[in-house]
C-alpha cells in the first residue's frame, strides 16, 4: 500500500537567469532555476469544498484539512499564511482551474481529467506559475473515485490529514525530500500519520522561502577525493547536537551547498546520494539529468556553531567512488515510529547487509539491539527513553570495511499515543458553550481536540490542565455522536469513539395559532430551528403523536384536544432526546376557518374581505412576511357575521404575506400566502440587457508566462504482494 509521490510539467519554456537554491528543495522552474513561491505569501486562500469525499459522509474532512492548514501556520519565523475562505458561496464552488481560488476538492468522478480509470494517483497538486517564478495558482485535488480517505483511521485508507499536509507544502512551493520522517516525503502508507506534523525540514524550508526575520546559514561544497571536482545534486543533511535532522538541501551543478533557515544549534553536516528511496524521478523536472549518485556518503569532520543569524562556510566535503552498502528501499515503512519508553522491533531492507557490520542511530540515547543480518535485511531491537523528545533520528550502517550508508530521518520519535478515558459530560447542546473535562492519559501541551468539524487547540480555546486532563468550552456543533479525539504535536492521536452525544436541540420562534378547540383537530404551525425527522409534539404532557416535519424550521401537527383552560406547556421533542417547550392554550369555541381573501392582491390602506366560518365580533387579523417574525395588525377589522370580516390592510413592504384570524383567546386560523400587497403605483417598465463579454477560452497554458506544474503525489502500487514502485507519470 506504499504510494510513490512525482510530478510532471507541460509547456516550452523561456530561459530566465539562474536562481539559487533553497534551504529545502523547491519546485524550480526547469529551465529558468527560478524557486517558485507566492508573490503575497501573507494571505495566501484555501477553499474547502464543500461536497468532500464519498467516503466521510460525516463532513469531517473539513476538519482533517483544517489540522493541516493550521500545521503549516504554526510554523515561526516566516510570512507564510494559509487563510481560509469559508464562504458558503466560495465552498460551493468545484471550478478548481480558476485562479481566484485554491480549491482543496474531492474528486469523485475524474472530472479533473487527472484520474483515469486505475490511475495510481491518490492526490495531486496543479501549480500555475509564471516564467519568473511566481505562484499564480495553486489547488488540490483528490483522487476520490480511485482511493479511499479516511478521518478516523479506517484501514486500507488514506489519512486526509495525512495527505492534505503533504499536498499544501507542494501548494506553498516546496518540492519532495529525501528525508524519511518529512511531511514532504515521497511515501505515504495509510498506517502511518506521522507525517501529518512538520519535520524541522519543512520548518527551515519555509522559512527560507518567505523570511521573516534572520536565521543562520551553513555553507560548503561536496566533492570528490579523487579529483575535486563538485558532486551535482548530494543530499546535505545538518542534525543538531541532539542527533535529530534539521534541515536538506541538494547541492548545485558544482556540487555547492547553502543550508538556510537555521536556528541557533551546533550542527553536523553529511551528504550522500540521493538513491535507495528517494530518487530523482521523485523532484520536479528541473532536477533531470542533475543528480550524482555515484559516492559514498560522508560526513564534515568539524562541526558549525550557528548564533543569530551567523553563517559558517565548513568548506570542501571529499566523498569516495560508490559503495555496495545501502539501508532502506521502497518496501519499508518510513519513518519508523520510535515510541519513547518503548521497545520495538524493527526491520529494513538493503544491500551489503553482511555479518560483520554495525549500526548507528544519530542519536546515542536510542539503544539498538544486537542486529540479525541477512545481506538484504538486518533486524534489531530499538528502545527509546521515556523521556526522549519528538524529533527525526538519522541511522548509519558501517560495513566490515568502514564503509558507510545512512537513511535520513529513519525513526520519528513520537510520545505513546494519547488515550481518551472519558467526557463529562457525556452530552451536549448543538449551539454550543457547554464546558467539557477530557481525563485520559498522554495529553501534552500543544495538543489539539477534534469534535466534528470543530478544532480546539490548547493555549487557544482549550487547556491542557495536565497530562490527564483537558478542558474546553464547545463551539455550535452538528447534531449526533461525536468521536472526541485528541492529537498530539507529532500528529498521533487517541480517540474516544462516540464520546460526545450532541443533542440536535430544537428551538420554538412561534406557534400558530396559540390556542385551539378543546376538542381537538387545530392544525398549528411551528416554526423555529433544529426540526428533526421523527419529531413529536406533546401538549400538557398528552402525546400529540409525530409532527410533519417540513424541514429543519417548519413543522405542524394536528391536536387531539385537552382540557379547556391553559396556556399549558406545549414541548417539542427530537429524536435524540433534545427539547423545548412553547405555550399553548385550549378554549371552547371551535376554530374558525379562512376560505378566500377579496381581492388577493392590494395596497396598504384598502379594505378587503375575508370569508370563512366561525369568526366572532372579538377577532383580529395580523399579516405576517414571515411566520416568525412579527406580525402587523391590520388598520381596521370590522365584524360583519360569523362567516365575514371586513379588514383594512395595514402599513406593510410590497410582497406575499400570510395572515392569522385570532381571536382575544388565541383561537384561530393561519392562512400562508394568501395576500399580496402591491405598491399601490402605476407606470411603465422596461427590461434592459447588459451586453458582456462571454465565457473566455480555455487557458492558454502557453501564452502570457503561464506554466504548470501538477505534483501528483501518492502514486499507488496496486499489487501489494509485488511492492513495485510505480514510474513517474
Amino acid at each position: 500500500m506504499r504510494r510513490l509521490l512525482t510530478g510532471f510539467l507541460a509547456a516550452l519554456l523561456v530561459a530566465y537567469p539562474c536562481a539559487r537554491l533553497a534551504a529545502h528543495v523547491r519546485l524550480i522552474h526547469p529551465t529558468s532555476g527560478a524557486a517558485l513561491r507566492w508573490s503575497s505569501p501573507a494571505s495566501v486562500g484555501i477553499v474547502i469544498q464543500q461536497d468532500g469525499s464519498d467516503d466521510l459522509l460525516d463532513g469531517s474532512h473539513g476538519a482533517a484539512v483544517r489540522l493541516a492548514i493550521q500545521e503549516w501556520n504554526s510554523v515561526s519565523g516566516t510570512t507564510a499564511t494559509l487563510v481560509e475562505d469559508a464562504s458558503p458561496s466560495s465552498c460551493a464552488r468545484t471550478d478548481w482551474e480558476a485562479d481566484d481560488v485554491h480549491l482543496v476538492l474531492f474528486d469523485e468522478t475524474n472530472d479533473s481529467g487527472f484520474f483515469p480509470e486505475l490511475s495510481s494517483t491518490v492526490a495531486l497538486t496543479p501549480v500555475w506559475f509564471f516564467g519568473n517564478g511566481l505562484i499564480q495558482d495553486a489547488d488540490v485535488l483528490f483522487n476520490g473515485a480511485g482511493f479511499g480517505f479516511t478521518t478516523s483511521g479506517a484501514g486500507g485508507r488514506f489519512d486526509v490529514a495525512d495527505v492534505a499536509a503533504h499536498e499544501l507544502g507542494h501548494l506553498l512551493g516546496l518540492d519532495h525530500t529525501g528525508a524519511s520522517g518529512g511531511t514532504m516525503y515521497p511515501y505515504v502508507d495509510p498506517a502511518l500519520v506521522l507525517h501529518r506534523s512538520l519535520s524541522q525540514d519543512e520548518l527551515a524550508g519555509l522559512r527560507d522561502a518567505y523570511p521573516a526575520g534572520a536565521y543562520g546559514r551553513i555553507t560548503g561544497t561536496v566533492e570528490r577525493f579523487e579529483d575535486g571536482t563538485g558532486v551535482a545534486g548530494a543530499y546535505v543533511v545538518a542534525r543538531d547536537s541532539g542527533g535529530r535532522t534539521r534541515a536538506s538541501i541538494l547541492a548545485d551543478p558544482s556540487g555547492r551547498f547553502t543550508l538556510r533557515g537555521l536556528e541557533p544549534a551546533l550542527y553536523t553536516v553529511y551528504a550522500r546520494p540521493l538513491d535507495g528511496t528517494v530518487f530523482e524521478g521523485n523532484l520536479g523536472s528541473f532536477w533531470s539529468g542533475k543528480i550524482d549518485t555515484d559516492f559514498e556518503p560522508a560526513l564534515y569532520p568539524t562541526s558549525a556553531t550557528l548564533g543569530g543569524a551567523s553563517t559558517v562556510d565548513l568548506g570542501p566535503l571529499q566523498v569516495r567512488g560508490d559503495v555496495s552498502l545501502s539501508l532502506g528501499t521502497l518496501v519499508d515503512t518510513l519513518p519508523v515510529r520510535a515510541i519513547a519508553g518503548a521497545t520495538r522491533t524493527v526491520v529494513l531492507h538493503g544491500s551489503g547487509l553482511f555479518v560483520g557490520s554495525t549500526l548507528e542511530a544519530g542519536d546515542s540515547d536510542l539503544l539498538l539491539g544486537v542486529p540479525v543480518w541477512t545481506g538484504t535485511r538486518v533486524s534489531f531491537s530499538l528502545t527509546v527513553p521515556a523521556d526522549e523528545a519528538h524529533g527525526e533520528v538519522d541511522l548509519t550502517v558501517t560495513n566490515s570495511t568502514g564503509r558507510i550508508a545512512i537513511l535520513p530521518a529513519a525513526f520519528e520519535i513520537t510520545p505513546p499515543s494519547p488515550q481518551v478515558l472519558a467526557v463529562v459530560p457525556g452530552q451536549g447542546s448543538a449551539s454550543g458553550g457547554d464546558a467539557l473535562t477530557l481525563t485520559g492519559a498522554g495529553f501534552a501541551l500543544g495538543a489539539r481536540v477534534v469534535i466534528g468539524d470543530r478544532i480546539y487547540t490548547d493555549g487557544i480555546d482549550a487547556t491542557v490542565v495536565d497530562p490527564s486532563t483537558i478542558t474546553l468550552t464547545t463551539a455550535a456543533t452538528g447534531p449526533g455522536r461525536h468521536d472526541v479525539v485528541v492529537i498530539d504535536p507529532s500528529g498521533v492521536e487517541g480517540r474516544l469513539a462516540a464520546g460526545l452525544q450532541v443533542l440536535s436541540t430544537p428551538t420554538i420562534d412561534n406557534a400558530l395559532p396559540h390556542a385551539g378547540n378543546a376538542g381537538g383537530g387545530t392544525t398549528v404551525l411551528l416554526v423555529g430551528e433544529g426540526f428533526e425527522p421523527g419529531m413529536t409534539v406533546r401538549v400538557d404532557g398528552i402525546d400529540q403523536g409525530p409532527a410533519t416535519v417540513e424541514g429543519p424550521t417548519r413543522a405542524s401537527f394536528t391536536t387531539v384536544g385537552g382540557d379547556t383552560g391553559g396556556p399549558y406547556t406545549l414541548e417539542l421533542v427530537n429524536p435524540d432526546g433534545a427539547s423545548t417547550s412553547f405555550a399553548f392554550s385550549y378554549v371552547s369555541q371551535n376554530d374558525p376557518t379562512v376560505t378566500a381573501v377579496t381581492p388577493v392582491r392590494a395596497s396598504a390602506g384598502s379594505r378587503i374581505t375575508l370569508t370563512g366560518s366561525g369568526f366572532t365580533p372579538t377577532m383580529g387579523v395580523s399579516f405576517y412576511t414571515d411566520a416568525a417574525g412579527s406580525p402587523v395588525p391590520a388598520a381596521r377589522v370590522t365584524f360583519v357575521d360569523a362567516s365575514t370580516l371586513e379588514v383594512t390592510t395595514p402599513s406593510h413592504s410590497t410582497g406575499v404575506a400570510s395572515l392569522l384570524v385570532a381571536d382575544l383567546s388565541g383561537c384561530g386560523a393561519f392562512a400562508e400566502n394568501v395576500f399580496t400587497f402591491t405598491s399601490g403605483g402605476g407606470g411603465g417598465g422596461g427590461c434592459s440587457i447588459a451586453s458582456v463579454e462571454g465565457p473566455g477560452t480555455p487557458r492558454r497554458w502557453l501564452e502570457g508566462g503561464w506554466w504548470v506544474l501538477a505534483v501528483l503525489s501518492f502514486l499507488g502500487l496496486r499489487s501489494i504482494r509485488a511492492r513495485r514502485y510505480a514510474t513517474a507519470a
